[in-house]
């Protein structure tokens, strides 16, 4: 079995590219935390949106025949 000793040179040069790798990553997680902090609300405004939506169609779905009846009502009382 062979054991591998390090300098202390090569030692300080492991730790700096880890302490340098683990600032990258913890850059890369921040971005990532914005990304989903913003999907998230972007999922928010689509989700009132849809409801916002669905509203309207249904006003309009009730709307429409609703002055169809009040039309023929007219119609009836003009007679």
């Amino acid at each position: 079995m062979s054991e591998e000793f390090y300098s202390n040179r090569e030692l300080f040069e492991i730790i700096q590219t880890t302490v340098k790798k683990m600032a990258d990553l913890k850059k890369e997680m921040a971005e990532t935390r914005a990304i989903i902090r913003d999907y998230n609300g972007l999922r928010k405004k689509i989700e009132q949106t849809d409801t916002r939506l669905n509203t309207l169609l249904w006003l309009v779905g009730v709307s429409i025949p609703a002055l169809g009846l009040l039309f023929a009502f007219l119609n009836y009382l003009g007679r």
